[in-house]
């Protein structure tokens, strides 16, 4: 079956091949369907469409659920509206970023692989496909192999990747809409109630992965260790840039964060993984979460990112990025205290002293990667969207670390 690489490759013909035997849609073939792209300046890799699907009436038998009281005849009734979300790469310059870090190979793999054991609640996925020729195996066996060189030399390896990309490949996934549930918005924030119910989630998926070999299953799992170097090479190109650019309104302190990061990043990531770990969804914030108000609990999209490591990156990921500037550390210390309760729950027990180490120094290693994602040249942020995203991330990190002891990170 052919895969396609862009929207104009999608047809009734694909469609209908695709959904064969799937029991969530209608037997008959679709007479037609109508595209909606979704998530513009959400994701940087991917292009997210909407697919609504029409079929010939007179041959589908709506289910109960459909009809609220018996009619005498049904094909008067609404049509039931069948639709899906369709996910392939981005067809910008940042496709061959994409395919240089795996993020397509993972997340197809992930809902081929992964999804079906997974207990947190993610989109139903009725088909994944992608083009042969990705080796897990060889691509862990390349990152480590980079990972003995120096941070400098590293980054010109990266400069050279870049040059010579990897021969593109088709990946494509047939997903559930979730149109129906509340999405997240990651610039506007929530309330302390969206948060526990995130956070709910969160302690469910890492609790089931909890100092388990995840990463020995499945090689596609990247530890968070291998991506140090190479993040620290990124970061140190991109902190002129970002200093220049906000000379007015980084305070001393806020200098003083950078400085040390820029020094200890390295050793912060080493000491950093002793803490036990899990399989982490490695971009668990609001813009990536619907919320089920009916049952209180959230589904998980966009498995681009997941990796192994501490779950305290995670926990600082989601509250860096969810709550404003405006949440008090007593917010803060609740929330962290709620999912530890919730680890506990599942039978996972750790100190709440361990637990907010984790995540302050959680929050060091996030600032380290998003300063990149805006001031980088290499990845394109969508539209003003995706640059508002950036920048007002930024400053909720720096406001929540402004009163970390610096000295007492490796105590």
């Amino acid at each position: 079956m052919r895969i396609p690489r862009n929207l104009a490759d999608v047809d009734r013909e694909w469609l209908n091949t695709a959904l064969h035997g799937e029991s969530s849609f209608p037997n008959p073939p679709l007479t037609g369907f109508s595209t909606e792209v979704i998530g513009e300046g959400i994701g940087f890799m991917g292009e997210v469409i909407r697919l609504k699907l029409a079929y010939e009436t007179s041959h589908i038998q709506p289910s109960d659920d459909l009809l609220p009281d018996p009619q005498p005849d049904s094909r008067a009734l609404a049509e039931p509206d069948y639709s899906l979300i369709l996910k392939i790469p981005t067809q910008s310059d940042n496709r061959s970023i994409g395919e240089i870090l795996g993020v397509y190979e993972r997340e197809v793999r992930f809902y081929s692989e992964l999804q079906p054991e997974i207990r947190v609640r993610t989109p139903a996925s009725y088909l994944t496909q992608m083009d042969e020729g990705g080796d897990p195996e060889k691509a862990l066996g390349l990152l480590k192999f980079f990972n003995r060189f120096p941070v400098k030399v590293i980054w010109w390896l990266f400069i050279l990747a870049r040059k010579i990309p990897p021969k593109e490949r088709n990946y494509a996934l047939l997903l559930e809409d979730l149109s129906s549930l509340r999405p997240g918005n990651q610039i506007d924030g929530c309330n302390m109630q969206d948060a526990k119910t995130a956070l709910a989630g969160m302690a469910q998926l890492h609790a089931q992965y909890w100092n388990k070999p995840v990463a020995d299953r499945f090689a596609w799992v990247i530890p968070l260790e291998l991506g140090a170097k190479a993040g620290q090479a990124v970061f140190l190109d991109c902190l002129p840039r970002y200093i220049e650019a906000n000379t007015k309104s980084l305070t001393a302190r806020h200098l003083e964060l950078l400085g040390w990061l820029k020094e200890n990043a390295i050793k912060l990531f080493g000491v950093y993984n002793s803490l036990p770990s899990t399989l982490l969804h490695g971009d668990f914030r609001l813009d990536n979460i619907f919320f089920d108000d009916t049952k209180s609990e959230i589904v998980l999209c966009d498995w681009q990112t997941l990796m192994n490591g501490p779950a305290g990156l995670d926990l600082a990921y989601f509250l860096s990025a969810s709550l404003g500037s405006d949440s008090s550390d007593d917010h803060i210390s609740e929330l962290i205290g709620f999912y530890r309760e919730q680890l506990a729950g599942h039978g996972i027990e750790i100190d709440q002293k361990t637990l907010e180490w984790s995540y302050h120094a959680g929050m060091l290693i996030i600032l380290h990667k998003v300063i990149p994602a805006e001031y980088q040249d290499m990845l394109e942020l969508e539209g003003d969207r995706g640059h508002q995203l950036a920048v007002t991330w930024i400053e909720r990190i720096l406001h929540k670390l402004e009163g970390l002891d610096l000295d007492g990170v490796f105590k």
